[in-house]
């Protein structure tokens, strides 16, 4: 199916996208103050990127310290999923060279958030991706995105994060 098929223009923002978060996750999202903020005033995928690159500082779907308070990179892929990027935007985030964690916004976009056929689609292009990420906050032990892709699409969850 064609993702873009849901009768929504392209390119339109939605106020409840359709994520892959469970119910309690996403509802630490929606009421997290860092969301809150992002919610007006990240309004383009640009924004996005530059919020990222400013303020995510690894890929786990919790602050440290906490297994209530969304992440800022989480709360950007909700951000992000309400945004609605075309597929060029999305090709454009995927291929931000030397800024891992954007990347990872994408790439956790659509592992969450696509059916699995499109999921892997997009993701095997990226299984053999050597550039280093840092996912965890709590070690400064990286891997290569490749190795990342691959325990995405193999794993059962992220972190403590059931995946779809």
């Amino acid at each position: 199916g064609e993702l873009w098929s849901s009768g929504r223009r392209q390119g339109a923002e939605v106020d409840e996208p359709a994520v892959g978060f469970n119910i309690r996750f996403r509802n630490q999202i929606l009421t997290s103050e860092y969301y809150r903020v992002i919610r007006h005033t990240v309004n383009s995928v640009e924004g996005l990127i530059e919020e990222v690159q400013q303020s995510a500082e690894h890929a786990e779907p919790h602050t440290q310290h906490s297994d209530t308070v969304p992440s800022t990179l989480f709360c950007c892929i909700y951000r992000l999923a309400q945004l609605q990027p075309s597929k060029d935007q999305l090709q454009q985030i995927l291929s931000c060279k030397g800024s891992p964690l954007v990347r990872a916004v994408a790439l956790l976009h659509l592992r969450f958030n696509f059916p699995p056929c499109e999921a892997w689609t997009w993701l095997r292009n990226f299984l053999f991706d050597t550039e280093a990420i840092r996912p965890s906050g709590h070690s400064s032990v990286t891997t290569p995105i490749g190795e990342w892709v691959e325990k995405l699409l193999t794993d059962d969850k992220y972190y403590d994060t059931l995946l779809p």
